[in-house]
């Protein structure tokens, strides 16, 4: 999956992009009408196939923050600091040709950061805040993100590792109803976190103009927002006891895509 992914992009990248040199160099065919193929020397091959997702609760109580939660995506690498280069340089070709800024240390790793390009004004005219993209090898992964605070976070781990996931209590025992972590894919979703963030939106949404913005495109959440007033909803503390986690798996093989969701019974109500 790893390379039929990567050579999707280097076909895109090497027949519609001035690449770089260095990108150039990893990519060759075998033959002249061959497939796209990729040279033992490249930086790619020290890609895994291994990815990683991972995403806080958006730090405001409106919808309109919901776009602002911070996440951060990891590549297992077998050599990571090399992966990184081939990573970087994609990264600014997708950031329309933006180049990385001289990396900074941090806790003895390199942090390199790509400006990405003005999305144009905010509503109301107001010019957008700038974005980056920000990566760093550790750990045997490539992270990248574009919040630094939660790569920083991911860094300092390596010396102060904090609970995994694998701890939380009752996970092992959901990861089988979906037929377990080693599909191909895995997922978990801290529902209790995420529905207060859910919560504190609705109650706000009469006065969010994002919500206005959705209501006005959607006419099942037009009705809801013209016909309910959200702010009526009770203290999320009333009602947390009623949401615990959820998982999702899925595996692929030549019958099909096989996709299975699972949430176990929230321990407050046994």
């Amino acid at each position: 999956m790893r390379r039929r992914f990567l050579t999707a992009i280097a076909q895109v990248f090497s027949s519609g992009c001035n690449c770089s040199p260095e990108i150039r160099s990893d990519v060759t065919r075998s033959g002249s009408a061959g497939p796209l193929s990729w040279r033992g020397s490249g930086r790619w091959q020290h890609l895994g196939d291994d990815f990683i997702s991972y995403q806080k609760p958006a730090p405001g109580k409106s919808s309109g923050d919901a776009g602002s939660a911070p996440s951060l995506f990891l590549f297992a690498a077998s050599k990571p600091e090399q992966a990184l280069l081939a990573i970087k340089n994609v990264a600014g070709m997708v950031s329309g040709g933006q180049t990385a800024t001289e990396p900074r240390d941090f806790q003895g790793k390199k942090i390199y950061r790509i400006p990405l390009p003005n999305r144009g004004a905010q509503t109301g005219g107001a010019p957008a805040p700038a974005t980056s993209i920000y990566c760093a090898a550790s750990g045997g992964y490539v992270a990248m993100t574009t919040d630094s605070a939660i790569l920083e976070n991911y860094l300092r781990s390596a010396a102060t590792p904090g609970k995994p996931l694998n701890a939380t209590a009752g996970l092992v025992d959901a990861a089988q109803h979906v037929g377990g972590a080693g599909g191909g894919l895995f997922g978990y979703q801290n529902q209790r976190e995420t529905m207060h963030t859910a919560f504190e939106a609705a109650k706000s949404s009469r006065r969010d103009a994002a919500a206005q913005m959705l209501a006005a495109q959607s006419n099942l959440f037009g009705l809801l927002y013209k016909s309910a007033d959200f702010s009526l909803l009770p203290d999320y503390g009333k009602v947390s006891k009623y949401f615990y986690f959820s998982v999702y798996g899925g595996s692929a093989n030549a019958d099909g895509i096989s996709y299975k969701a699972f949430a176990p019974r929230p321990p407050g109500l046994n």
